[in-house]
């Protein structure tokens, strides 16, 4: 048996920073998870570590723990978007490449020819694309 990382993503009603902490709780109190937990424009996910002998397993586990701790929450928490079962070194690999293909809000205001407050009222528009990270 190892560890897989699985990823998981769902639409969410409600507050979603909220329903971000009490998942977080959740899956903390499940034992050694390792969880991490995002909530953005209307989508919760969580990413952590399950033991299995093969992905299929991991997937299994992973949604049974994802449904179990969602259940709990004071939002409505829609059907699984994402689900991503990664091994922990294809992770690692991931996690240590070159970042200069990610643009902060300075960097997109200098390539639309914009300001950073104008970037910012993009980011509000529908259809923009949402950030990978903050």
């Amino acid at each position: 048996m190892r560890a897989f990382s699985v990823e998981i993503e769902a639409r969410v009603v409600g507050n979603a920073e909220a329903a971000a902490e009490g998942l977080l709780g959740a899956l903390e109190r499940r034992g050694d998870l390792a969880p991490v937990v995002s909530a953005g424009r209307g989508s919760l996910a969580a990413r952590f570590d399950v033991p299995a002998r093969d992905p299929a397993e991991a997937a299994r586990a992973a949604v049974a723990l994802w449904t179990d701790a969602v259940a709990g929450l004071h939002a409505s928490v829609g059907e699984i978007e994402l689900l991503e079962v990664t091994t922990p070194e294809r992770l690692e690999r991931e996690l240590e490449r070159d970042d200069e293909e990610l643009l902060g809000v300075s960097e997109i205001a200098e390539l639309l020819g914009v300001s950073r407050q104008r970037v910012s009222e993009l980011r509000r528009r529908p259809g923009f694309p949402a950030p990978l990270a903050e």
